[in-house]
């Protein structure tokens, strides 16, 4: 069995800390690879860093991963989630978030992203809309593909926004299939439930992902690329299974 046909299909995971070679089958990696970022970057193409949700860190260090994840890989690619005092604390009002995300825009750069990703939090309404549209109507691109997983706001109005801001509008195609995705980029994060009964818990299942597999080829008919990424607790495993299932487990070890 193999995978329909599609432009360009990266898969990652949101996050390599928890990564374990144990489950890898991988001995005496720290004698081959001067980090866990650089080992993860010889199994997977992709990582969206996620710790830059809860603090940036500091540009040098930015430039490190870069150089690290690099030597190993040389187009492996970072995408971003972008600070909770934009999303969650200040929801897109006032100077702060311009703030953060101008300091977002530097560690981008030095990571060299091209995603930010704007998770909203459950607790977010639809009377958010007019600060998100004014925040994202005011803010420096720099070529960036902004992605937004709008969660709390109605799917309608998230997918109206998206469409009017050029945002690209994140989903797990496990829990909806939106019909008229705009934009040319698809970006779907996977947090496991469902399927599974608890978020972030359940280890996919082959079956799951020969599902997910046909599905992703549909939803991005016509688009550069798709950009897949696990976040349930077992993501590193569950990344790998799809890869192979896809064609496209090929690690640098």
């Amino acid at each position: 069995w193999m995978m329909g046909k599609m432009e360009r299909l990266v898969v990652g995971c949101c996050g390599w800390g928890g990564l374990n070679p144990k489950d890898f089958g991988i001995e005496g990696w720290k004698e081959k690879f001067p980090s866990k970022l650089a080992l993860y970057s010889a199994l997977f193409p992709c990582v969206e860093v996620n710790q830059t949700f809860y603090r940036l860190p500091q540009l040098r260090t930015a430039e490190r991963w870069l150089e690290e994840a690099r030597s190993v890989r040389e187009d492996f690619e970072f995408t971003l989630k972008v600070p909770q005092t934009i999303t969650h604390k200040d929801k897109f009002r006032t100077e702060a978030s311009l703030e953060a995300y101008k300091s977002t825009l530097e560690v981008a750069k030095a990571l060299d992203a091209k995603i930010l990703l704007f998770q909203t939090p459950k607790s977010l309404r639809d009377d958010s809309l007019p600060d998100m549209e004014r925040f994202f109507s005011r803010i420096e691109r720099k070529g960036l593909t902004l992605v937004l997983e709008p969660r709390g706001l109605s799917k309608e109005n998230a997918l109206s926004l998206c469409e009017r801001l050029g945002l690209i509008f994140c989903f797990d195609p496990f829990a909806q299939r939106p019909e008229d995705l705009p934009g040319d980029l698809l970006y779907v994060r996977l947090h496991g439930s469902p399927p599974g009964e608890r978020m972030y818990r359940y280890e996919y299942k082959p079956e799951d992902l020969k599902w997910l597999g046909e599905v992703l080829p549909e939803l991005s008919r016509g688009r550069r690329a798709c950009y897949c990424l696990f976040n349930n607790i077992p993501m590193h495993r569950s990344a790998r299974l799809f890869m192979e299932m896809m064609g496209l487990w090929r690690p640098l070890l």
